[in-house]
């Protein structure tokens, strides 16, 4: 359990705060109007993706992606590729989901996509 914390150990304040101001222009650009709430959400987001992600390369993806599709309606939840962009791999079955697509593998986990409009998200 403990390879799983000492990135967090070693990211630096710095480079969240940068994470932060990146969303923050990401959802400016979406069209939030208010630096505030931008801010805010944005604040909201990094903490998220810091608290939720298993190791750094999942946290950057996450903070990549809020930072440059970041969308009024929601600024915590990267946007959902289409299952043509997803992968060049074949799909797998996962339990009841169908056609799922390899995005990321990590020491202690992989993550899969599942393109199916009609799922909610967790």
């Amino acid at each position: 359990m403990a390879d799983v914390t000492d990135w967090k150990t070693g990211l630096s304040a710095t480079v969240r705060f940068k994470n932060v101001e990146n969303i923050q222009k990401g959802i400016e650009a979406a069209g939030e109007p208010s630096k505030t709430k931008a801010q805010k959400a944005a604040f909201a987001a990094e903490t998220e993706a810091y608290n939720d992600s298993h190791s750094l390369e999942a946290y950057n993806a996450v903070c990549l992606a809020l930072s440059s599709t970041a969308s009024p309606a929601s600024t915590t939840s990267p946007p959902i590729p289409s299952p043509q962009t997803t992968s060049s791999q074949p799909s797998t079955t996962i339990g009841p989901y169908h056609h799922c697509y390899l995005i990321s593998t990590s020491p202690v986990s992989s993550v899969y996509h599942h393109a199916d409009a009609t799922t909610p998200l967790a």
